[in-house]
């Protein structure tokens, strides 16, 4: 290094620049520059936040009614229909695990043109309603299984013929819906 270099630095560390720093000005739009920053991530993570409710509530109201329709299935369609059957276990559950959780269930016979000579078949259908916040609609859940009880002929048949024996042959299907 030579000694004209050294004195140029030396100068120039040496020297107090009046202007050096930040102006109010330049703070200010850098703290609102953040301050919108925050803002928006805020914002974001509350609607990430409300999502992940409504998928877990989603999906509890889904495996509330199809526990619903199991415990449908296993019971007599025509108590079912008559309202002999007591829901209220399900219904308290329900009422426990969503807000403004509520059951409804129907079984209807479904008529056809060889329903008098084949076997019965029924409709369960269940539906769990919810409303999953302050500011959002009520959300529905409906699930529907086909229910096809054998008549006594057909059981004998089928036992006489040494295959599997069976009372009722099932079908799933699922309606979701969300009114908006």
């Amino acid at each position: 290094m030579t000694l004209n270099s050294f004195v140029f630095l030396r100068a120039f560390r040496g020297k107090k620049n009046a202007n050096a720093g930040f102006t109010i000005v330049e703070l200010i739009v850098a703290i609102l520059v953040v301050t919108v920053c925050m803002a928006a991530f805020v914002k974001i993570a509350h609607v990430a936040r409300q999502q992940r409710d409504y998928g877990r509530e989603h999906q509890t109201a889904v495996d509330q009614t199809l526990n619903v329709l199991e415990h449908l299935a296993a019971c007599d369609p025509v108590q079912l229909a008559a309202g002999d059957i007591d829901l209220t276990p399900h219904e308290n559950l329900i009422a426990r695990s969503l807000p403004d959780g509520k059951l409804l269930v129907t079984c209807e016979q479904l008529a056809g043109e060889e329903a008098a000579d084949a076997a019965d078949v029924w409709q369960l259908t269940a539906t769990v309603s919810w409303k999953p916040g302050a500011n959002l609609p009520q959300r529905d859940v409906t699930l529907s299984r086909l229910v096809v009880v054998a008549s006594e002929e057909e059981e004998s048949t089928l036992a006489g013929e040494g295959e599997e024996e069976f009372q009722v042959e099932e079908s799933a299907t699922i309606d979701e819906t969300n009114e908006q």
